[in-house]
């Protein structure tokens, strides 16, 4: 492997071809376990319902508030320790606790053991993605950088449908445990992979020349920036949004698939995974890099684009989850999902280029936040509450009796038992109807970000591909 010289002239992507080819492959894998370690879950919930009585609302709140409040507020001293110190070790460190807890969740006997375990996992993952998109950001010039993230993001599916698959053959098959344990085990490898095999990018070495990387500055200033630059607040609305509906739909798909359609455990894992595997690498891959190829002739697109497929998105969901054939539902439910994973690369490549590069893990951990703590904290909350408060209505008076964590009390009668499965499954379909709906809201923040965002692209009130001009011209060979 080639040895980046030192000396990495500013504004040229870090490394050889082959070195960023094995660094993007690597950080794909690391996205992959992450999301692996988190989706699994979904796959897993009507087992894990059956052995520890957990209610949709718990269930959300396991995933949602419970997960990404330590999962975001944790990336903040991490991030900031990553804008001054080197980040390959953060990250390698981050991964092992992950892994770690992912697999010890195999002995949890109840919600409140399942829960601690869920807290180790978040404090792990929370040092993911503000160090991988720092990583990103100083090894990928800015006009590469939504594309570079939009690949990047690839990682989510993949690890998604790999837990869905192994999550729904593990219930059916041995034990919602072993799947713990299959999901944690491989990802401590994957961090003495990241320790040996990763380098340092140079900070700021992939920028204009302008933008030297000085002094990090304090997260207070970061801050400063931040609220200076209104699209940086309508995308991270427009981030937020999104994970809000994708976490809440995606970790109840399955569920759905089971209660409303009947598929067994292994099938809701397989058609789930073939969902988020391929459905989202679609929206995060090709219309992720669609909309940032077109935002190369005007960033305007970085907002313009993920309105559009948002407000697209809606009509299918609702369709999806009101039809009651599978064969019809899946693939409106697919097109769907394709549209609603396009926001990530160019939401994230455009926040990314309007910050100093001593200031983008920083940047990034308050973007989490409004995507994790925000979006991924409450979707999956507000889905379970709704699933819960529509069931209760569809079945009437006592349905937490007769339905203890929407499943049949032991020895109910034949009509009882029957009610309260028809109860749950509807609830799960009005729930994740109306969370489907968020999109709408999505969407005009969208819009609004297209307003400034070339205005708040690094102080510059010109085009990116006008900037791109300067950038050469500084060098010396336009």
């Amino acid at each position: 492997m080639t040895v980046q010289p030192l000396g990495q002239p500013l504004g040229q992507p870090f490394g050889s071809r082959t070195y960023r080819g094995w660094m993007m492959a690597v950080l794909v894998a690391v996205y992959a376990s992450s999301s692996l370690d988190r989706l699994i879950l979904a796959t897993l919930a009507q087992a894990m319902k059956r052995d520890l009585l957990i209610s949709d609302l718990q269930f959300g709140l396991l995933n949602g508030v419970i997960f990404a409040a330590l999962f975001t507020l944790g990336g903040l001293p991490i991030a900031s320790h990553a804008d001054r110190r080197p980040r390959v070790p953060i990250l390698a460190l981050a991964i092992g606790i992950w892994s770690a807890m992912t697999a010890l969740s195999a002995l949890a006997a109840n919600f409140l053991q399942l829960a601690l375990f869920r807290i180790g996992v978040s404090l792990g993952e929370a040092g993911c993605s503000p160090v991988t998109y720092s990583l990103i950001s100083d090894q990928y010039p800015a006009r590469q950088r939504a594309g570079a993230v939009a690949i990047l993001g690839l990682g989510v599916p993949c690890g998604a449908m790999l837990g869905a698959v192994l999550g729904g053959w593990a219930s059916e098959h041995a034990s919602w445990r072993t799947a713990f344990l299959i999901a944690g085990v491989p990802g401590l490898a994957l961090a003495l992979l990241v320790w040996l095999t990763v380098r340092e990018p140079p900070r700021g070495g992939a920028d204009a020349p302008k933008a030297d990387a000085g002094a990090a500055p304090a997260f207070a200033a970061v801050l400063r920036q931040i609220r200076a630059k209104p699209s940086y607040l309508h995308l991270m609305a427009v981030a937020a949004i999104c994970i809000f509906c994708n976490t809440a739909l995606n970790l109840f798909i399955p569920s759905f698939f089971i209660r409303a359609h009947g598929l067994g455990q292994f099938a809701a894992g397989k058609y789930f995974g073939v969902l988020i595997g391929i459905g989202a690498a679609i929206g995060t891959g090709g219309l992720g890099l669609l909309i940032g190829r077109i935002a190369r002739r005007d960033p305007r697109w970085l907002g313009w684009g993920p309105a559009i497929v948002m407000g697209c998105g809606v009509p299918f969901y609702v369709l999806a989850f009101s039809v009651r054939a599978f064969d019809v539902a899946y693939p409106l439910l697919f097109v769907a999902t394709c549209i609603g994973f396009a926001f990530l690369g160019p939401v994230v490549g455009a926040t990314q280029n309007m910050m100093e590069p001593r200031s983008r893990a920083s940047a990034a951990a308050v973007l989490l936040i409004a995507m994790h703590l925000v979006g991924g904290g409450l979707g999956p909350s507000f889905a379970g509450w709704a699933s819960d408060f529509f069931a209760g209505w569809a079945f009437g008076p006592g349905y937490a009796t007769a339905c203890p964590a929407g499943l049949p009390a032991p020895g109910a009668p034949a009509a009882i038992a029957d009610a309260c499965l028809a109860a749950s499954a509807d609830g799960l379909r009005h729930a994740l109807i109306l969370s489907s709906l968020f999109f709408i809201w999505g969407a005009l923040h969208g819009v609004a970000a297209a307003r400034t965002i070339r205005r708040d692209m690094l102080g510059t009130d010109a085009p990116q591909q006008d900037n791109q001009l300067n950038i050469e011209a500084a060098r010396g060979t336009a």
